[in-house]
């Protein structure tokens, strides 16, 4: 059934105070289409849909337009509204189909996208509301990105791996090595790439929602995605800890042989172990012809006239 007809009779404006209807909505529900859009609904260059419509963006599933509370539903204003759906043949074509031309580019037009996730990117971080934005937050100590999150999830991973060198993935070069000369040279790059990386023994990041997972209280599975941790980056944390706990116990040996701390107590050395003797605390057995317990002035201008 056609739509056109119906939308001519309402007064047409950039404001909807003069579309309510008198009767309930539904009785005119038999002449809205079962797919309402904007280009059936003729909105455009007419109505500002940010004021009127919420744009929600539900993971997995179809956007759509929903009127906001207090304002008139009508046939020309339905509850909820689709995007339009372009047929077309082409290969990674996905364009933006939000009504009006806010997120145009100059010269260019309406932006395109290759893959539908980053179609569905682009409505919710441009045109959704700020409840539905996602951001990623830098966890890590006296970063400033935690006070100026990521937009994309893929910067964040990025972020983590080139500027914290978390161990997270791979080196770049993975994808493009197809030759084996290019295959060889890569795979030196990620030895130099392992050795560089910054790990923790007391945790490791999911490497698909980029979360902490404390070892002592998860192990090694992430309870919000449900992946382990991989092999490799496992082992890397045993290897790391076996070595921490041989070092430690290798340092309280060596500790327990030391010679032991002079007297705390003494007032010339203060129990400082550099000291090669301490007359207080250990006396020479060397005789001396000094009493250093009861030097005085007089003996020392002795000593000096002698020597002069």
């Amino acid at each position: 059934m056609s739509t056109q007809g119906y939308i001519d009779s309402y007064p047409i404006a950039g404001s909807l105070q003069g579309l309510a209807l008198d009767s309930p909505s539904h009785a005119y529900a038999e002449y809205l289409p079962s797919r309402p859009t904007p280009e059936i609904l003729g909105w455009e260059g007419i109505l500002k849909v940010d004021e009127y419509y919420n744009f929600l963006v539900p993971k997995g599933k179809e956007p759509c337009l929903e009127l906001k509370k207090g304002f008139p539903e009508s046939p020309f204003t339905p509850r909820t509204v689709f995007l339009h759906r372009e047929d077309t043949e082409i290969k990674n074509y996905h364009p933006c189909q939000y009504p009006g031309s806010r997120c145009w580019k100059p010269n260019i037009g309406r932006p395109v996208f290759g893959r539908p996730a980053d179609l569905e990117r682009h409505y919710r971080q441009v045109h959704a509301a700020d409840d539905q934005k996602e951001c990623w937050r830098c966890d890590r100590q006296n970063c400033n990105r935690d006070k100026e999150p990521f937009t994309r999830k893929d910067h964040f991973r990025d972020h983590l791996k080139d500027f914290h060198k978390e161990d997270i993935g791979y080196c770049k070069g993975e994808k493009t090595a197809t030759s084996s000369a290019e295959k060889k040279k890569w795979a030196a790059k990620q030895k130099i790439w392992e050795a560089e990386r910054v790990i923790s023994v007391q945790w490791w990041r999911c490497a698909k929602c980029l979360r902490r997972v404390y070892i002592t209280e998860q192990g090694w599975h992430c309870k919000a995605c449900k992946r382990d941790c991989e092999l490799p980056r496992r082992e890397a944390r045993e290897a790391k800890r076996q070595y921490s706990d041989t070092k430690v116990q290798a340092s309280s040996s060596y500790s327990s042989n030391a010679r032991p701390t002079l007297q705390s107590t003494c007032s010339t050395c203060n129990g400082n172990e550099y000291w090669e003797k301490c007359y207080e605390c250990q006396p020479s057995t060397e005789s001396s012809q000094y009493n250093y317990n009861t030097w005085d002035n007089s003996q020392w201008n002795r000593d000096i006239d002698e020597v002069l």
